[in-house]
């Protein structure tokens, strides 16, 4: 008579493997899949963008620009439009500001911009871009947060700067500041948004006028985030 316990438990042991590789299978599936999509990368018409593609991109808002080391913390508020492209070597993973322009008319001279003053300075202001292009790499702020970092890199002879050139009591000002910082990105519909100073996170600049102090405050103004398109329209999206 055939001894059926020590049957059944074999074909336990055997359900028992195949679960086990069944699961092994999936885990390794899930983490494909999740690597896949967290690439951290711009898609356009929600396409990957080839290494040897050069996208143009515009990046408009404005920015509260203070140095609150310097005497009096002067501030001015700057609207403009960032000029920027992905180049052909990184494909969407980075991407490079290349020219700064006023939103409207013809600027005066190259990347500079009149801006009018929010505090201290007289009159409006002149704020100019230098050492362009500045080189930004996206990263993901944190898995599953659909938030990214536009991260500015400190490379050598291209750290970004800006000058503010401003009159304080009758005297012409002029304070540089420099050094990385960064940005909060976030997919719309209308393209992706940038947020300096989210909350309190983007990375102050070193100014002179503050000696040497990383006082140069950047921000989004009223915490109304630049928008950033692809100049022809297409579709531009974060991944």
């Amino acid at each position: 008579m055939p001894r059926r316990g020590k049957g059944r438990s074999r074909e336990m042991k055997k359900s028992y493997i195949v679960g086990l590789a069944f699961a092994a299978v999936f885990a390794f599936f899930a983490l494909s899949v999740t690597s896949a999509f967290a690439v951290n990368e711009l898609l356009v018409d929600n396409a990957a963008i080839a290494a040897s593609t050069n996208v143009h991109l515009d990046i408009a808002g404005e920015l509260l620009l203070e140095d609150t080391g310097a005497t009096l913390s002067p501030a001015v508020l700057c609207s403009g439009l960032f000029e920027a492209e992905t180049g052909t070597e990184g494909g969407g993973k980075l991407f490079f500001i290349t020219a700064l322009q006023p939103l409207t008319g013809t600027a005066t001279e190259a990347n500079m911009l009149e801006c009018p003053t929010e505090k201290t300075c007289s009159g409006e202001s002149l704020v100019t871009a230098r050492n362009l292009p500045w080189h930004i790499e996206i990263e993901l702020m944190a898995a599953g947060a659909n938030e990214w970092l536009a991260v500015f890199l400190n490379e050598a002879g291209k750290i970004p700067t800006y000058a503010v050139l401003c009159t304080v009591l009758g005297v012409a000002v002029e304070d540089v500041c420099e050094g990385a910082s960064s940005a909060r990105l976030e997919n719309n519909a209308e393209g992706i948004l940038g947020l300096f100073n989210k909350a309190a996170e983007s990375e102050n600049a070193e100014c002179s006028q503050s000696k040497g102090h990383k006082d140069g405050v950047i921000e989004s103004d009223g915490g109304v985030a630049g928008l950033i398109t692809e100049v022809g329209g297409l579709t531009l999206a974060l991944s």
